[in-house]
């Protein structure tokens, strides 16, 4: 889509873009970022599959809940033991990260062999995407090939600690984790409070992606002020 936009602009017109990474591997989006079109002036994010993906930290997550509670005062109970309720969150994380790793490694394989198949929906669950979802999706394919390259992805992503770039914590991460805090009694849906994410993100330090970004934005400003 950006690429048939920038084709259409008259030369003497500015553009900018930001879009998030999604299934492109480190090597696409270098290649994707040099692109002469774009005159240096496209970001991806590199670290992580989408913005959504940066709020998918233990601190940034217990902040975000901490200060909610002082709104919603039924959870001001559930937060008094915070080392507690960290390592809760913490433990939450890692079990949704272990389907991610699948999911990502599901997707990776559905582009690969029909990239006109749509990937995994928002409520998957990790032992239905082998044994039913991704062979469905793939039934015209050999199941053996399949799952070879499944497992292979899926090495991928554990061995290069890869999760967030290849899993989206919009479509999948808020879905279970607001899942699992339901069933605590939290009744928080991440996906409608981004602003207070955001705010939490900062609180902690901003992740060297947004760093770049907000140079990038910088640039952006500074070069529309000389113009």
């Amino acid at each position: 889509m950006l690429k048939k936009f920038v084709s259409h602009l008259p030369n003497e017109k500015r553009f900018y873009g930001v879009i998030d990474r999604d299934l492109r591997m480190d090597e696409d989006v270098e290649f994707e970022k040099s692109q002469p079109c774009y005159d240096g002036r496209l970001f991806i994010f590199f670290e992580r599959y989408t913005l959504e993906n940066y709020f998918i930290e233990t601190d940034i997550l217990c902040d975000f809940l901490r200060r909610k509670s002082v709104d919603i005062k039924n959870l001001i109970p559930l937060l008094s033991d915070k080392d507690k309720f960290r390592k809760d969150i913490a433990d939450i994380i890692d079990e949704i990260s272990e389907c991610l790793t699948k999911i990502g490694a599901a997707n990776l394989t559905i582009r690969a062999f029909d990239n006109s198949e749509s990937f995994l929906e928002d409520s998957i669950r990790c032992d239905e995407i082998e044994q039913r979802r991704l062979s469905n999706r793939l039934n015209c394919f050999p199941p053996d090939d399949v799952k070879c390259q499944f497992d292979c992805f899926e090495a991928f992503i554990r061995q290069t600690d890869a999760t967030q770039k290849f899993a989206s914590g919009k479509k999948y991460f808020s879905y279970q984790f607001n899942q699992q805090m339901a069933r605590k009694g939290v009744e928080i849906q991440l996906n409608n409070h981004k602003s207070g994410l955001a705010d939490s993100l900062q609180r902690y330090g901003l992740p060297g992606d947004f760093r770049t970004l907000l140079n990038f934005l910088l640039y952006i400003s500074n070069h529309k002020e000389q113009t």
